[in-house]
């Protein structure tokens, strides 16, 4: 007999965290990150977000309460979206914090007229993230997907394909 993926796998219930070094404009992570909550509401997910300052993690304090934060509010999995060049110490903190998996998005350049004023460098903040995630042994929390630079929508694709994997198990 064969079940179809998702048939009888429980709801996922999933939060999402932004990131970005203080060095480069939270606005453009938040603006991003609101991008990513669009494309998700089009694809009919809800992620839980955090309340305050840590909604967009930029020191350690911000990476604990964000996962404290989605912890209390049931999430089973956490999607951490670098919206721009992200602090990988922190971000290493989000993962160990989290108790469920992870799924890791980076957020890529829109258009290349606004690289000047508004250049995120999302990939090299993903390279530095996973290095410091895998230095503190965390990878076997962490989903890398295979094109992990990713538009709103194809970050919401993503997101939703982490939350089919993850039914069941």
């Amino acid at each position: 007999m064969h079940l179809p993926l998702g048939t009888f796998s429980p709801a996922i219930r999933i939060g999402l965290v932004s990131a970005s070094r203080n060095c480069f404009p939270r606005a453009l992570a938040e603006e991003r990150c609101k991008a990513l909550l669009n494309a998700c509401a089009s694809l009919g997910i809800e992620p839980a977000v955090p309340e305050g300052p840590c909604a967009v993690i930029e020191t350690r304090e911000h990476a604990r309460a964000a996962a404290s934060q989605l912890a209390e509010a049931d999430c089973d999995a956490a999607v951490l979206f670098l919206g721009n060049f992200s602090p990988e110490i922190e971000d290493a903190e989000f993962v160990k914090n989290f108790p469920g998996p992870v799924l890791i998005l980076a957020a890529a350049e829109e258009r290349a007229d606004r690289l000047l004023k508004h250049r995120g460098d999302a990939l090299c903040g993903l390279l530095s993230a996973m290095l410091a995630i895998g230095k503190r042994g965390l990878m076997g929390k962490v989903h890398l997907p295979e094109q992990p630079v990713v538009s709103a929508s194809g970050g919401a694709r993503q997101i939703a394909h982490f939350i089919k994997s993850d039914e069941g198990g």
